[in-house]
C-alpha cells in the first residue's frame, strides 16, 4: 500500500512536473501528499524563497482529490529531504530530474544524486516532459539477483493501483558471456543456455509480483544487450510509462550488477524511474 508520498520541489519546471506525477499516483493510491521545499542556508548559497516556490504549485495542488500539505524546511538539501521523508514515514519520495546532457546522457542534479545515495525510502525521479501522466505499461527489470526482485512488491502495487500492464526484461550481455570463452566467440547452444537462465530469473520475478497481486498479467523478454541499453530499448519499444527497479543487486550469474545499471538508466531514459533501495 501507498499511504504517504513526499514530493521535493525547488521551483524548477521539472519539479512542477514531478509534483503533477506524484499527485497523480497519490490519487490512484488514495495516499496523502507532503510537498516540501528546502531553503538552503549558509555557505553563500542562494536558493528560492520557500513561500514563492510552494505558492507556485497552487494549480497542481488545489485540484487534487487527496490531502496535500506544504512544508518549508531549511538545511542541506539532500539530507533534509531524506530526513523529512523518513520522519513522515513516506512510502515514496518524488523528485524531478533535468533533461538530457548530450546525445545519450542525462544530467543528474547533485541533489537527486545525493538523495539516491542516502535514502532508504524508494525514490521516483521524474523527467521534465509535457502532458498529463498516464501509466498504462510498467516495467520491472531483473538481473536474476534477489536484490532486483525486491522491486517486485512495489511494482505490483503500483501496477494494480494505476491499472497498468506489467513487463519484465532480462539483459543477456554477450560481451560478458564471451569473457570465459576463446576469441572464436560463443556458440548458439551456449547462448541458449544463458537465455534459459534469464527466463528462469523472470519466472522468479513474476512469482514475486503475483505474491502481491495474483491477477497481474506479465509480459517478459530476454534481450541481447548490456543491461541499461536493454532496459532503454525495451522501454522505447513497448511504450513504457514507468520503470520500477532496485538500486543495487548482487552479481548475477553473468556478473551484471543492477546498481550501476540503475544509474545509467536514470541518465538515458525519458520516463519516470522508481528506484527501490537496497535492503527494502
Amino acid at each position: 500500500m501507498l499511504d504517504r508520498i513526499c514530493i521535493g520541489v525547488d521551483g524548477s519546471d521539472c519539479a512542477r512536473r514531478a509534483t503533477a506525477v506524484g499527485i497523480a499516483i497519490a490519487e490512484a493510491a488514495g495516499a496523502e501528499v507532503d510537498v516540501v521545499h528546502v531553503e538552503v542556508t549558509g555557505r553563500g548559497i542562494e536558493s528560492w524563497d520557500s513561500q514563492a516556490v510552494l505558492e507556485d504549485l497552487d494549480d497542481a495542488i488545489e485540484g487534487a482529490s487527496v490531502s496535500v500539505e506544504r512544508h518549508a524546511i531549511d538545511g542541506p538539501a539532500a539530507a533534509s529531504i531524506v530526513e523529512f521523508a523518513t520522519d513522515r514515514d513516506a512510502d515514496m519520495l518524488v523528485l524531478g530530474r533535468r533533461g538530457l546532457g548530450g546525445v545519450s546522457d542525462r544530467l543528474l542534479g547533485s541533489v537527486v544524486h545525493a538523495v539516491l545515495r542516502r535514502s532508504t525510502v524508494p525514490v521516483l525521479t521524474v523527467p521534465d516532459r509535457t502532458g498529463p501522466f498516464e501509466c498504462t505499461d510498467l516495467l520491472v527489470p531483473t538481473d536474476g539477483s534477489e536484490a532486483a526482485e525486491r522491486a517486485a512488491p512495489l511494482g505490483a502495487t503500483l501496477a494494480g493501483q494505476l491499472d497498468a500492464s506489467v513487463h519484465s526484461c532480462y539483459a543477456l550481455d554477450l560481451l560478458t558471456v564471451a569473457g570465459p570463452f576463446n576469441a572464436g566467440g560463443v556458440d548458439e547452444g551456449t547462448i541458449a543456455g544463458y537465455e534459459e537462465d534469464g527466463r528462469a530469473a523472470m519466472d522468479r520475478l513474476v512469482e514475486r509480483l503475483h505474491e502481491t497481486d495474483s491477477r497481474l498479467p506479465v509480459e517478459t523478454d530476454v534481450i541481447r544487450d548490456v543491461p541499461h541499453a536493454a532496459i532503454r530499448e525495451y522501454a522505447r519499444d513497448h511504450d513504457i510509462d514507468l520503470i520500477v527497479m532496485s538500486s543495487t543487486g548482487g552479481s548475477s550469474a553473468l556478473g551484471q550488477v543492477l546498481g550501476s545499471t540503475a544509474d545509467r538508466v536514470l541518465r538515458t531514459v525519458d520516463v519516470p524511474v522508481l528506484v527501490v533501495m537496497s535492503g527494502q
